[in-house]
């Protein structure tokens, strides 16, 4: 989830300036957008993490990214399927990511081990995304489709692993 995510961060703008033709406040506008549902759905699933829906809502967020990318990879790119996805896959990410990770982490990690399992995870997850996020307006400028579809393919890996992950997390 996390290059996805970090892509849709780091380089939404980029996309709708550069390769959309949209304003700089366009972009700007439309994240502030997304931030504040985001933040709205985030004081909701604070009440929801705990109970026995937090994996029913996991598997929406999935569904959510993996439709948002693949409608996003059919319509090629479009500003405006762009913007609209832009916001499901931010308002996904509230519900599968980093939240689990963390949950789960403290879950499955031995005790005495948690603190540098988490950092060494977050570690090679973090230098993983930056070096794709050097090879990202290369490919968002060649074929949007191209990348999202790159990021249905990585939807399905992560949705699978969260699948496991609850698996485990159940034993």
């Amino acid at each position: 989830w996390n290059i996805p995510a970090n892509t849709r961060g780091t380089f939404e703008n980029y996309f709708l300036v550069v390769v959309g033709g949209k304003s700089q406040s366009y972009a700007t506008s439309l994240a502030l957008i997304a931030n504040i549902l985001g933040f709205a759905l985030n004081i909701w699933y604070l009440k929801m993490v705990d109970t026995r829906y937090r994996n029913r809502l996991m598997y929406i967020g999935v569904g959510t990214a993996f439709c948002s990318f693949t409608l996003a990879a059919m319509f090629g790119g479009q500003w405006i399927v762009f913007s609209i996805i832009y916001v499901l896959f931010s308002l996904s990410t509230v519900l599968v990511g980093e939240p689990l990770y963390k949950i789960w982490s403290q879950s499955l990690y031995p005790q005495n081990q948690r603190a540098s399992l988490m950092g060494i995870s977050y570690g090679i997850v973090r230098t993983i995304t930056a070096i794709f996020s050097l090879f990202t307006p290369m490919i968002m400028k060649a074929s949007p489709t191209i990348l999202m579809l790159m990021f249905v393919v990585l939807t399905v890996v992560y949705g699978l692993a969260a699948r496991r992950a609850v698996f485990l997390y159940k034993k």
